[in-house]
């Protein structure tokens, strides 16, 4: 089973990087996002403004201590007036994007994530005779994985429902896709019976 488990690994994780690959460069799921306007002015200001790359909420607040009721109520005021968001932000780029390092750390975490998938189905394949069932196991460990993430970043950080929908079909697209290796290969076969002892 070891064996099986890591074939459909890799296997599956090919498939789902595959996936990926076309989910983003032929059927455009990247189109949800959009670009700046005025960019060129926007990035000067954020290179004039911010030296250190990482997450940036806005509008902001001292999250180090606890906040005065003035303070609460005048930063809900400012929320409440917008704009609200977060910035992913890094100064500068020494790669190029879609670079080789990037794409080979991507299949690496689909073949991890067969992987991890694979081992969790052979444990439940002794309650899963049949293919469709496996394949039914797959989808909702994509299901799991699409909802983990991106709504609950949907509900408290505002990313847009149509982003958050495309993430989520990605997921269990991916993983059905996937599954349709990983449910053939990873299977459990019942321990052939003894033979009846013939009669004295």
């Amino acid at each position: 089973m070891i064996l099986r488990i890591l074939l459909a690994g890799v296997l599956g994780g090919a498939v789902m990087f595959g996936w990926g690959a076309a989910a983003h460069m032929v059927f455009q799921f990247d189109s949800t996002m959009k670009t700046i306007p005025n960019e060129d002015t926007v990035l000067s200001a954020l290179r004039d403004q911010l030296n250190e790359g990482g997450i940036y909420f806005f509008p902001g607040a001292d999250m180090t201590r606890e906040m005065t009721k003035e303070e609460q109520d005048a930063y809900v005021a400012k929320f409440r007036k917008g704009p609200s968001g977060l910035l992913i932000y890094t100064p500068s780029n020494e790669r190029d994007p879609m670079a080789p390092e990037q794409l080979g750390i991507q299949l690496g975490i689909t073949i991890i994530l067969c992987l991890l998938s694979a081992m969790l189905l052979a444990q439940a394949a002794p309650a899963l005779p049949s293919y469709v069932m496996r394949l039914f196991f797959m989808l909702l460990i994509g299901l799991i994985a699409g909802i983990a993430v991106p709504i609950p970043y949907w509900n408290w950080y505002g990313f847009p429902s149509d982003f958050t929908m495309m993430a989520l079909a990605e997921q269990a697209i991916g993983f059905v896709l996937a599954g349709i290796l990983i449910a053939a290969i990873v299977r459990h076969k019942p321990k052939a019976a003894p033979p009846a002892s013939a009669p004295a």
